[in-house]
């Protein structure tokens, strides 16, 4: 394991203005009664879409909503360039690909907190960059093409940056409290689906706190063959079962506000891979106990007005994050080393793949005008992040 290492990186860029961060509604008027949708990922300040050179799509609560979204495949389904890695026979969704590229090539971020790292080799391991459920985002943005001069070197393909939920996404204007409940079924997997999500004010704070629960089947398709091995087109048995949890609480000050945020994602796959495939000749039985699990601490402050400064958002966090992947092979008529040789002998292989990640870091950006028109924006990142612990 390196010893933590410390990334600061600081970048200076005249831009046109760009629409005011601590009222984007009112910079987002083209007509009466149009507003046009507010993003950050090409620039990490608020404007328009439209006025955004790059190629980008926001996808907001309510068209998750509408689409009735319960994983990261259906709120990007209808995105053109974008596809999910899929390993039906064993371990499910996988990577976001933007145009031919994917894994640790693109950039995802959940409240301006990089995702850890994607591992996997062989067929036994599977370590992916979606530890994340759709049901406690107020929305996603997209951002096609190399994002490197701002995010770094994963950002080759583009980036995927998600926002969860606050309070006020949750309360209606003016109300004390709110709240959210969904629940669903999909044919598909046999899977049910609910989450629960309650937000509040007590005195000058906003609180809210979310759950939601996941459990589900192997996917169906037109399989004929339910037969072991390599000929078999039915999908493999298998239980799927995931939590999310969500807390924040939000601190209005004269000049911001403070907000906390704890944020933990956990999910267990089992399967009984009757495909057996790409296993020895001699495998007779396969089974794997995949779990994947995040946790997330994190501090951030948005401020306005400070001096020179015209805004100021800083964020510091701290997110552990651990994949496991336990395989137990059998193979039948091979040696006493339980290779592929021929041979009488029954024997068990047991395999065990893990992938840890800490992650520390402070992320903060500033903007101020110079003059009436030009833009002077500021930014700088310091993040310590252990080396992965990987064994096999």
């Amino acid at each position: 394991m390196d010893f933590p290492l410390w990334l600061p990186a600081a970048a200076l860029a005249l831009q046109t203005p760009a629409p005011s961060p601590d009222s984007p509604a009112s910079a987002a008027q083209v007509h009466r009664g149009e507003t046009v949708v507010v993003t950050a990922v090409a620039s990490r300040v608020a404007e328009a879409v439209d006025a955004t050179p790059a190629t980008v799509t926001v996808i907001r609560r309510q068209d998750l909503d509408r689409e009735l979204a319960r994983d990261v495949r259906d709120a990007l389904r209808y995105e053109p360039g974008i596809s999910i890695e899929n390993a039906p026979a064993r371990f499910g969704l996988g990577n976001i690909n933007i145009r031919g590229l994917d894994g640790n090539r693109v950039q995802m971020l959940e409240d301006g907190i990089r995702l850890p790292d994607a591992y996997k080799v062989g067929s036994f391991s599977d370590a992916t960059r979606n530890p994340f459920d759709v049901a406690m985002l107020s929305r996603i943005e997209v951002l096609r093409g190399p994002g490197s001069a701002l995010y770094g070197s994963d950002a080759l393909a583009g980036v995927i940056s998600m926002t969860t939920l606050d309070p006020s996404d949750v309360m209606k204007p003016g109300a004390r409290a709110g709240g959210i409940a969904n629940a669903g079924w999909a044919s598909a997997d046999k899977s049910l689906h609910r989450d629960g999500i309650v937000a509040g004010r007590v005195g000058g704070a906003e609180l809210l706190v979310g759950a939601s629960a996941a459990d589900g089947k192997e996917f169906d398709n037109r399989g004929t063959n339910d037969g072991v091995g390599n000929a078999r087109t039915t999908p493999n048995p298998q239980d799927t079962h995931g939590t999310a949890q969500l807390a924040k609480v939000v601190v209005p000050t004269a000049i911001g506000r403070w907000r906390d945020t704890y944020q933990r994602y956990d999910r267990r796959v089992r399967t009984d891979v009757l495909s057996l495939n790409p296993q020895s000749a001699k495998t007779v039985s396969l089974f794997g106990d995949d779990g994947a699990r995040r946790e997330r601490y994190s501090v951030d402050g948005e401020f306005f007005g400070l001096g020179p400064v015209d805004r100021l958002a800083i964020v510091a966090y701290r997110q552990q994050s651990s994949t496991r992947d336990d395989t137990d092979e059998v193979r039948a008529n091979t040696t006493a080393q339980c290779l592929s040789a021929n041979g009488t002998v029954s024997c068990r292989r047991q395999a065990r793949f893990t992938f840890d990640q800490d992650e520390v870091g402070v992320t903060a950006i500033g903007q101020s005008r110079i003059g009436s028109r030009p833009l002077l924006r500021v930014w700088s990142r310091i993040e310590s992040r252990t080396a992965p612990k990987t064994s096999f």
